[in-house]
């Protein structure tokens, strides 16, 4: 009886290690989109500072 409890535990521990492992890999995939969006907003901010300072050009020599 008590191989066939370590064969159970052992099972078990197996397939919480397969869960550990997939929740890793979501995590890890969910930290890659964010910092996908994170560094696209940065280019949006980076775009919208170039335009701002083509403005203010534009607009001294207006004045």
């Amino acid at each position: 009886m008590g191989a066939m409890a370590g064969v159970a535990a052992q099972a078990a521990m197996s397939a919480q290690n397969q869960m550990a492992a997939i929740a890793t890999a979501k995590i890890k995939a969910d930290e890659a989109r964010t910092m996908a969006l994170v560094n696209s907003f940065m280019a949006g901010v980076a775009e919208l500072a170039t335009i701002n300072k083509e403005f203010n050009q534009i607009a001294r020599q207006a004045i």
